[in-house]
């Protein structure tokens, strides 16, 4: 993300929101691009902004005197926390010692009140599933998302959706998404500028580079658009009737959660290319 976009968001989200505005920097993985992530920082502390949280991965870790030089850079610029993600996802690609060189450093450097490590419990007792069996790996795998529920989207939802208790559609029939998408005062921007609900990857509300925040945020309030307005309404079954009408099924697909029902639903339409850029970008719902 150029500088002048980051900056120009953070000011607009700092008008809105006042001394409640909090901006956590996170990817992806931030750090895959340190000049451009030292940067936004940079401009930021000059303009008086503040990070509430940076996150990574801390795959980028791989000497203490290269964490400690950035963890100073950090504190001088007066970033409020760091994240540090530690899970069985992860470790699966990240090494376990880069993370915990990571979160010794950083409390160390910056005090171990602003390091959050997500999570706690897997730090303390880490699960290396390399090597292991299929069998295996999804019971971990099982076992992670009963402690963690973490949204079953994208590659989760291929992944350890299956692994879990399956629904017919009808079980979600009552659960609509007002509040995620309308009421949660979480917004996600990405690179190209483009603006999703919270957590929900994949919905855009409309795109930063081409107009104002705010402008977004006045539009949206009086939205018509047909998929933000059916999720509202009647969440991702809602959507599932639009999705059957133009040819999705089979009738007998069952579900894990809400949000599977819509990932599943919303990668479906996003295919038909009718509902862009609402349902978007295509890069979001690639399978690799």
């Amino acid at each position: 993300m150029p500088v002048s976009d980051a900056l120009a968001y953070w000011q607009s989200l700092e008008s809105m929101a006042g001394p409640q505005a909090k901006v956590h920097l996170t990817g992806g993985e931030p750090f895959s691009n340190w000049p451009a992530l030292l940067a936004i920082l940079q401009a930021a502390h000059a303009e008086g902004l503040v990070a509430h949280e940076l996150e990574t991965n801390a795959s980028w870790c791989t000497s203490p005197q290269l964490v400690r030089q950035r963890c100073r850079q950090f504190k001088q610029l007066d970033l409020g926390r760091l994240v540090v993600s530690c899970d069985i996802y992860h470790q699966q690609f990240v090494p376990f010692q880069r993370v915990r060189l990571l979160v010794q450093v950083a409390q160390d450097v910056l005090g171990s009140e602003r390091v959050r490590i997500r999570w706690r419990d897997f730090f303390a007792d880490p699960v290396d599933i390399n090597g292991l069996g299929q069998a295996d790996c999804q019971r971990f795998f099982r076992r992670a998302w009963q402690v963690h529920r973490d949204r079953l989207t994208g590659r989760a939802a291929r992944m350890i959706a299956p692994l879990l208790e399956l629904h017919p559609p009808e079980v979600f029939a009552e659960a609509d998404c007002y509040k995620p998408i309308f009421a949660s005062r979480h917004v996600h921007i990405d690179p190209s500028g483009n603006v999703f609900p919270g957590v929900c990857a994949g919905l855009v509300l409309g795109n930063a580079r081409r107009k104002p925040l705010p402008e977004i945020w006045s539009d949206f309030a009086c939205t018509e658009d047909e998929i933000l307005l059916t999720l509202a309404r009647s969440g991702p079954y809602g959507l599932l009737q639009i999705a059957n009408g133009l040819g999705f099924g089979p009738s007998e697909e069952r579900f894990a959660d809400k949000c599977h029902l819509c990932w599943e639903v919303r990668s479906f339409l996003a295919q038909t290319g009718k509902f862009e850029p609402t349902i978007g970008p295509a890069r979001c719902y690639r399978a690799d």
